[in-house]
């Protein structure tokens, strides 16, 4: 929450004087598209992430009337140095969660295999900008679009029934069936 949420916010407080003094500017805010959708072991992130959606969306009608525009980037998954570094969960044969981490560790490994560039997420940022009044949300990348797809097909009961016991293979079958990956 401090990276994701209050850092953002404090960025955001310390231009808006200058953008509203001189009547115009953009903000763009860079988020997830795990803000729309929350898996197991992801909730301390998508958490931040969604709030700091709820804040830019609130932020946006608070500054239109000063001629500011606020943009929300919803990545997918990007390649960065932040998977080297082992960054998330792992699994853990004493956790009572083990099974979350096995299917965790082994979707990820499959969304890296086709993580977009960062190239893309620098396109949306500068589409965004040229348009004289942008979409409130922009998503990147197949796989962003294929989760966000996905997870609107289906219930909230479908999707809290992952979290049933099953084999590593079962859940990437659903994985496959619902969101192509």
């Amino acid at each position: 929450f401090e990276t994701n949420f209050f850092a953002a916010m404090r960025m955001m407080r310390l231009v808006l004087p200058t953008m509203r003094q001189a009547g115009s500017g953009a903000i763009v805010n860079i988020s997830s598209v795990l803000a729309r959708t929350v898996g197991a072991l992801g909730g301390g992130y998508s958490a931040s992430k969604v709030a700091f959606e709820a804040a830019s969306e609130a932020l946006a009608q608070e500054v239109r009337r000063f001629n500011i525009r606020v943009v929300i980037i919803e990545p997918g998954f990007i390649k960065t140095p932040i998977f080297e570094k082992n960054a998330g969960p792992k699994s853990n044969p004493n956790s009572p969660y083990n099974e979350f981490y096995l299917r965790h560790d082994r979707l990820l490994a499959k969304l890296l295999e086709n993580a977009s560039p960062p190239e893309l997420v620098a396109e949306a940022i500068q589409r965004a900008l040229k348009e004289d009044w942008p979409k409130l949300r922009y998503l990147v990348g197949e796989d962003a679009k294929k989760i966000e797809a996905g997870r609107q097909v289906m219930t909230d009961e479908e999707w809290i029934n992952i979290g049933r016991a099953m084999t590593v293979d079962d859940y990437a079958k659903i994985h496959i069936k619902h969101f192509g990956i």
